[in-house]
């Protein structure tokens, strides 16, 4: 029986969000006839793990009680780690080295990406690059979630031992969940068409590239809206861009559920993710099971994961972004887009992930 613990961070971290998901869909796909599986979370905050636990999210308004929950949740995981001894297999659910004094277990750290690393003016005084060095230099086993993400890792690190790095995509689940929403088809009525944009708009996501070609598009379709998921209000320097191309009323911002989400996929003319760095790129999974078309910066990670399935532009490029948006609303490349997109979304699963993760375990188990 394979001794398997993961810890609190990412559950009191994250309500919704990519790594959240990713811990989610592969500890709920581990065998319980295989694994003896630990997650000693006290409160839980992630909307994810609410049916695991079986328990509701109850949030916490109040800074000084959310430091304690913290506090007492490292106390109580690293007390659990040390008893386990040299028997248990450690998976933290993000970098803090909290449990490393006393350790004697084997640890599994998974790094998501080195956005931090390869960006360092953006994340000056940043805890999270140091915390990721000591995890990577202590692991047993280093899940890297993509060959970009690995490739980076031994770029800047080359010290650590690339043996022990071992690459596991992520996966998606392939049953399309059809959304009926009056309530939504009220809100987004007027936007007849509308381009997606997912995720935060700090600089390296690249949106300041991005919104001159979207404000020129919107400027030319009166029937086309820009909705952004998330990231929190338009900055002022954003929304001037629009007000420049008197679009600024097209622009819609939100605070989106997973089902509302689903639906603006399935919904969309097309998914724009611009960003000059990624891990991996959960969106674009999200997009092809929702037959949204993607549109993406030529980075090597889209290209490892998008294949030939996305329409790709030059990031620093606003013209080009403007024109491969716009082809892609064309009938016969949103066709093909979507073909390519079903097909190779096949590739990716969460079943196919957990397995691998399920060996990491078995090999570290097994010596």
């Amino acid at each position: 029986m394979i001794r398997l613990m993961y810890d609190y961070q990412i559950m009191l971290m994250q309500h919704y969000g990519g790594i959240s998901r990713y811990f989610y869909e592969v500890v709920t796909r581990m065998p319980k006839e295989e694994v003896d599986m630990r997650i000693p979370v006290i409160h839980n905050l992630n909307y994810y793990f609410a049916d695991y636990f079986h328990k509701p999210v109850r949030l916490i308004n109040n800074k000084k009680w959310y430091r304690r929950i913290v506090r007492f949740n490292r106390w109580y995981d690293k007390k659990l780690t040390e008893k386990g001894g040299k028997d248990i297999i450690f998976h933290p659910t993000y970098y803090n080295p909290y449990f490393l004094e006393g350790f004697q277990g084997k640890l599994v750290v998974t790094v998501h990406d080195m956005i931090h690393e390869n960006y360092l003016e953006y994340f000056e005084g940043n805890a999270t690059i140091a915390h990721k060095k000591l995890l990577m230099e202590r692991a047993d086993k280093i899940i890297a979630v993509s060959h970009t993400t690995k490739k980076d890792i031994i770029k800047i690190y080359p010290q650590i031992d690339q043996n022990k790095i071992v690459v596991i995509h992520h996966g998606c689940d392939s049953r399309k969940q059809e959304i009926q929403s009056a309530e939504l088809e009220q809100k987004y009525a007027c936007f007849p068409r509308f381009i997606l944009f997912v995720g935060i708009r700090v600089k390296y996501k690249n949106f300041m590239k991005f919104a001159p070609a979207a404000a020129n598009i919107l400027s030319k379709n009166h029937d086309m809206g820009l909705v952004c998921v998330g990231g929190g209000e338009l900055l002022p320097e954003e929304e001037a861009v629009f007000r420049e191309k008197n679009c600024r009323d097209k622009v819609m911002q939100v605070a989106a559920s997973d089902e509302e989400l689903t639906w603006l996929y399935q919904h969309a003319s097309c998914f724009v993710f611009p960003s000059m760095a990624e891990g991996f790129g959960i969106p674009i999974l999200e997009a092809w099971k929702n037959e949204c078309p993607v549109v993406a910066a030529d980075t090597e990670c889209f290209r490892e994961v998008g294949g030939d399935a996305v329409l790709f532009f030059d990031p620093d490029d606003a013209e080009m972004i403007e024109e491969k948006i716009c082809e892609a609303f064309t009938e016969d490349t949103r066709r093909k887009l979507l073909d390519l997109g079903r097909e190779r979304s096949a590739e990716f699963s969460w079943d196919k992930c957990a397995n691998q993760h399920l060996e990491v375990y078995r090999q570290l188990g097994a010596t």
